[in-house]
């Protein structure tokens, strides 16, 4: 019975710190963004205020559960949903009123290639961050030693009540604060 708690316990805190690592690495997604999409149109269609970023971050924590429950075909499904979804969404793009003569077609084909890049450079980083993240806890679950020997028994309440709301506040903040690269807008070349 206190094999079993210690087991828990110890996979608790692998779990915590494997979707920690998971949404440290997401707070550089926008960096890595920006250095591997280089198609700027010169016109102000950019993806701000579309929720790319929060989508980004519950899409780290899915594939994050998804891996690590061995969920391949959820996160499969996801990917078809949201291939779906931006298929249909890329339809308009072609569709951009240029009644001003301000969208020709190098900058549709600008603005589609930015867009194509950063939603599957986007999704492979997130994969790549989960992936990291269950790695990370595969690795701290084979090593020998377990952290539940080394602590008191009456601490452990105290580092759950710390540490899970450590780790939803990591993610309500990287969702919404957090930015630690400058990125240049596309309409006139000046950092955001």
């Amino acid at each position: 019975m206190l094999a079993d708690r210690l087991l828990t316990m110890d996979s608790l805190f692998q779990g915590i710190g494997g979707l920690s690592f998971t949404l440290i690495l997401g707070l550089f997604c926008e960096c890595f963004l920006d250095k591997s999409v280089t198609a700027k149109p010169s016109i102000g269609y950019h993806e701000v205020g579309g929720g790319g970023k929060q989508l980004g971050v519950l899409e780290r924590i899915l594939f994050f559960a998804c891996f690590l429950l061995d969920q391949y075909t959820a996160a499969a499904g996801w990917l078809a949903f949201k291939a779906a979804g931006k298929w249909a969404s890329w339809q308009h793009v072609v569709k951009i009123s240029d009644k001003d003569g301000d969208l020709d077609q190098n900058e549709r084909l600008t603005l589609s290639s930015r867009l194509l890049g950063r939603f599957l450079n986007g999704t492979l980083y997130n994969i790549l961050c989960a992936s990291m993240g269950v790695l990370l806890v595969k690795f701290l679950s084979s090593h020998p030693y377990h952290v539940s020997n080394a602590l008191p028994e009456w601490l452990w309440p105290v580092l759950l009540t710390l540490t899970v709301p450590a780790v939803v506040a990591l993610t309500v903040l990287s969702m919404f604060f957090f930015k630690f690269c400058e990125t240049q807008s596309p309409r006139n070349g000046s950092p955001t």
